[in-house]
């Protein structure tokens, strides 16, 4: 909901006593199952809804025995989309890929600084030289 900042402001002036009336729940989000994710996040606000047409017509306010269901067929969508993920890391690094930023220091650079750093050189000094941040000289240092 962070990218529809019209839909906040519209949350934000919303009272106890008022109602929120949209045409479709999917008109909440770009796909009708982020719509009554979104819905039902409305609802969790304590804010009333009322829908005017498609699947989650009517008038919402807190439980409700539909938005229930649709509450756990969201959550086990997003296991099963978690699932799926973590299933395609490790496939890729049974293939040998890797994930995340690019190791930058070689072997070689942390030979350099761990003598710069046994030969008393300050940090930032062995940074510099180096070509690095003083966080990454810090962290092949910890792991000496």
């Amino acid at each position: 909901m962070q990218n529809r900042p019209e839909l906040l402001t519209a949350l934000a002036k919303v009272g106890s006593d008022d109602m929120l009336v949209v045409s479709r729940a999917r008109r909440l989000a770009q796909h009708t199952d982020d719509g009554l994710a979104v819905l039902i996040d409305i609802i969790d606000r304590g804010i009333t809804v009322k829908v005017l047409n498609g699947i989650a017509a009517g008038e919402h306010t807190l439980r409700s025995p539909a938005l229930d269901f649709v509450r756990e067929l969201t959550r086990v969508r997003h296991e099963i989309q978690v699932q799926q993920i973590r299933a395609g890391i490790t496939a890729a690094r049974e293939r040998g890929r890797t994930h995340g930023r690019p190791v930058s220091i070689d072997e070689e650079m942390k030979r350099t600084i761990r003598l710069r750093h046994s030969a008393g050189n300050s940090m930032r000094a062995i940074a510099q030289e180096v070509g690095v941040s003083v966080g990454s000289v810090h962290g092949v240092l910890r792991k000496a």
